[in-house]
């Protein structure tokens, strides 16, 4: 994310394991019916590329309908229903403020660890 010169090589990377996350999808969540452990360990991860994917020159993502329903159908999906949930709700903020966070990040400018509070 600072170096915007190595967008090309770091978005491969960033595909290759948003496609084993697609692979790994066989239910609605990663705990299968209902969201549990592994989708609110893993949300936060996946909420930081979808943040990142709103800056120029990181990756080359959809915000809405974020990561793409093209190439990630399942992803797509869980992402909506994860995000879209009352527990995340209730702890995220939202992509602007997420935006704002990264931006100051891959810019070395100064974190504000109390954006939005």
């Amino acid at each position: 994310m600072r170096d915007r010169n190595l967008k090309n090589e770091k978005q491969e990377k960033v595909f290759e394991v948003l496609q084993q996350a697609e692979k790994l999808l066989v239910h609605d969540f990663y705990a299968g019916s209902a969201p549990g452990y592994p989708d609110y360990l893993t949300f936060p991860f996946f909420e930081k590329i979808w943040w990142s994917a709103s800056l120029d020159d990181v990756v080359d993502l959809p915000i809405r309908g974020f990561p793409g329903i093209q190439k990630f159908p399942k992803l797509t999906a869980w992402f909506e229903r994860i995000l879209n949930s009352d527990v995340v709700q209730s702890v995220t903020q939202p992509i602007e403020f997420g935006a704002e966070f990264m931006n100051a990040y891959a810019t070395h400018g100064t974190l504000n660890y109390n954006l939005g509070l």
